[in-house]
């Protein structure tokens, strides 16, 4: 079977206040260490029972402001049906004991560090003074030490025009890989559905990327452009069919994984099948991740292909794209309603 992802959000605490933020601001009670090590438990024995791998993303809010985190790391680590453990952070709480402990811990997988742009300008007009300098300091310091770095760009209207900015950072700093999200309006970030780009403008960024992504691939750069998200099918269908045969660089487009290869669990132990998409499933603490996930009346309706809506359902790039569930349910208040950022569909209107 394939592996299964699970996003852990070990706080909603962070030292940051990013206008895009997806929290609420709010800040719930949180598990401690004997929760955590109980929840890491039922991970493992679960994935085991479903004879998966697991990759396994710590993550907050800021995931360092718990001192636990890294012990976390260690013990997912030891557990036999985890592949891999993932940091994504703001790179702001990067110390030389970070590095040391990073360097050392078992299955210790990538770091992702946000950036929101290719410069201060734009980086710190979203997180901050003083923000950008930080991350780059710890992207740096972290691609001295040999632990493979990716960056997290959140897409829209305020720093489009800093993705080539970005993506000549990446090549420059030895960044391994480059994740473009989108823009989801919730949480702090409710308000900015003006930042949210217009297809056809979303085709052309998307195109843009595919195009330096080939270059890259091409002149065997260590960049990788991450693609494996919805709508990038519409990008490239002629590869569609046979990315099994591609390389992970060249490989093209993808289902939305919530509640289907993936799995949310917020600090107090609710389980989502996204953290965009907050729809509680149950609690890590209480309830059982298999049940949780076999008997779901919501799960099984996501992945029904049929109860998709609009046009999403009978588009011919269902079945390897799907739209982002978290957007419709952002901007419509229904998780099964068509993609609205789909340029595919924009055209037919």
């Amino acid at each position: 079977m394939a592996d299964f992802y699970f996003q852990w959000h070990l706080t909603q605490r962070c030292n940051f206040r990013c206008q895009h933020c997806y929290q609420t601001g709010a800040v719930g009670a949180e598990m401690d260490w004997a929760g955590l090590k109980a929840g890491a438990d039922k991970i493992g024995a679960t994935l085991s029972q479903w004879k998966r791998q697991g990759h396994i993303a710590l993550t907050g809010g800021e995931p360092l402001l718990r001192p636990e985190c890294l012990d976390l790391m260690d013990y997912l680590g030891g557990l036999g049906a985890v592949e891999s453990v993932d940091l994504l952070t703001n790179g702001s709480l990067v110390t030389d004991e970070t590095l040391a402990r990073l360097s050392r811990s078992p299955k210790r997988g990538r770091v992702q560090v946000s950036l929101d742009g290719g410069s201060a300008a734009t980086h710190d007009a979203v997180r901050g003074p003083g923000a950008f300098d930080q991350a780059l300091g710890a992207i740096r310091r972290l691609v001295r030490a040999g632990i493979p770095v990716r960056v997290m760009f959140t897409l829209h209207r305020g720093n489009v025009e800093d993705l080539p900015g970005l993506v000549e950072l990446g090549v420059r700093e030895g960044i391994e890989g480059l994740v473009v999200d989108r823009l989801v309006p919730m949480g702090r970030g409710a308000k900015l559905q003006s930042l949210l780009l217009e297809p056809p403008e979303l085709r052309r960024t998307y195109e843009y990327l595919f195009m330096r992504s080939e270059e890259l691939a091409n002149a065997g750069s260590s960049l990788h452009i991450v693609k494996l998200r919805t709508l990038w099918a519409l990008i490239a269908p002629d590869r569609m069919s046979r990315e099994e045969d591609l390389p992970l660089q060249r490989q093209v487009g993808a289902m939305c994984s919530a509640g289907a290869g993936q799995l949310c669990i917020l600090e107090e132990g609710s389980v989502l099948p996204c953290r965009r998409l907050p729809i509680t499933l149950g609690n890590l603490a209480r309830d059982s991740l298999f049940s949780m996930f076999y008997t779901a009346p919501f799960l099984w309706r996501l992945r029904d292909r049929s109860s998709i809506k609009g046009r999403c359902r009978t588009c011919e790039y269902a079945s390897r794209c799907g739209g982002c569930r978290a957007m419709a349910y952002a901007l419509t208040g229904d998780p099964l309603e068509e993609d609205p950022q789909c340029w595919k569909h924009a055209s037919l209107n």
